[in-house]
């Protein structure tokens, strides 16, 4: 799969890594002007019969995001929409 120019409002500068779940970016935010990684979910993974323990798996990921940890950044925002939707938050 080709890795996309852009997703919401971040433009993509290159794709970190992936797996089962989705796929992690290094993105551009404008709004914020600074680099972020952006991880993504696939959105056939939530349509699965275990979609909601996807869900909460990636919830619960950005929540131990957001601990304080110096290798870790800071977790800006979490929004979980179709990759074809506009952003709503």
């Amino acid at each position: 799969m080709d890795t996309p120019k852009k997703i919401g409002r971040y433009e993509i500068l290159e794709e970190l890594g992936h797996g089962a779940m989705g796929t992690v970016y290094r993105a551009k935010d404008p709004a914020m002007d600074r680099v972020v990684a952006l991880k993504t979910i696939i959105s056939l993974v939530l349509a699965s019969d275990r979609g909601s323990d996807f869900r909460e798996r990636f919830y619960r990921e950005a929540r131990a995001a957001g601990l304080d940890d110096e290798s870790i950044e800071s977790l800006l925002r979490v929004t979980l929409r179709a990759a074809d939707e506009e952003e709503i938050a």
